[in-house]
């Protein structure tokens, strides 16, 4: 192994700079700082400060998410995160909710979507867990995806809940949706 050591490294006029060749991995010493080769935007990453009350039993319902703790490109809103333009590509996607009820009712079945334009992308769930009173509280479900995104899609959280209880909720501060690009 060989070591050079110079101040610059700089190309010719008119030609292009390459390190490595095909195969050949290129690495940093720990102490190094990289500049220009990707840093995973956009990313984003919300959290609910309020409960969203009064979920239908037995519909999917969109969750807002109204606090951001990072949003690299602007390109979240409260309810969904929208691919900047140029920024099409493969993206990784999280969200936890936690849904209970108000007045001591159960959740029979508890499921989380990701949608992806309007439509059922990906789904999780708790499944059937029995009788509606068989969670009583609040209960967590936590799902993850990757997804092929174009400039202009979107992708929306939805929570489904069969309670016994018309007034389930999503509960602030348990709830989080984040993403962001894969280099």
């Amino acid at each position: 192994m060989s070591t050079v050591n110079v101040n610059a490294i700089d190309k010719e006029s008119g030609s292009t700079l390459t390190l490595g060749g095909s195969g050949t991995a290129v690495t940093l010493h720990a102490s190094a700082t990289s500049s220009g080769f990707g840093d995973n935007t956009p990313r984003f990453e919300a959290t609910k400060t309020s409960a969203q009350n009064a979920f239908a039993d037995s519909t999917w319902v969109k969750v807002t998410f109204d606090s951001e703790t990072t949003d690299s490109d602007g390109a979240y809103a409260s309810d969904k995160f929208t691919v900047p333009s140029s920024e099409g590509g493969s993206y990784y996607f999280y969200s936890t909710v936690s849904a209970g009820t108000s007045t001591g009712g159960g959740i029979s079945n508890l499921m989380l979507s990701f949608y992806k334009n309007g439509s059922i992308h990906t789904s999780g769930g708790r499944g059937h867990m029995g009788s509606a009173d068989s969670i009583s509280g609040y209960a967590p479900i936590t799902i993850s995806t990757m997804m092929t995104l174009s400039a202009t899609d979107y992708v929306e959280v939805y929570v489904y809940c069969d309670t016994s209880d018309t007034n389930s909720t999503a509960v602030a501060n348990f709830c989080n949706f984040g993403g962001f690009k894969l280099l």
